[in-house]
């Protein structure tokens, strides 16, 4: 919550943060939120692009270490709690988009 308020400040002009109320619970206009979701988006998937591949669990049937397994357990977390955002970042774009067609 406190990323997308700080986003939301971030993407305004100088309209929107004249009527700025409250960041953490009340969007200022539909293409702020549509912005703070692409910046969202773009933020994540850098993250994601840097993460490693997912690799088996056995690289050529070779025994791998409890740190190499807990790394890439590790690893595997990260990128699945990040594609969560992506989902969650389309989902206030599309929302964002719908609340401007019914204005």
């Amino acid at each position: 919550m406190k990323l997308l308020a700080a986003l939301r400040v971030l993407v305004m002009d100088e309209e929107e943060l004249a009527m700025l109320v409250d960041p953490t619970t009340h969007p200022v206009s539909t293409g702020s939120e549509q912005r703070v979701a692409d910046t969202l988006a773009c933020l994540v998937g850098g993250l994601l692009e840097g993460l490693p591949e997912p690799a088996g669990d056995d690289d050529d049937g070779a025994e791998v270490s409890r740190e190499v397994r807990l790394a890439r357990r590790y690893s595997a977390s990260q990128r699945k709690l990040l594609q969560g955002v992506l989902v969650a970042a389309a989902s206030l774009h599309t929302r964002a988009g719908m609340t401007a067609t019914l204005d």
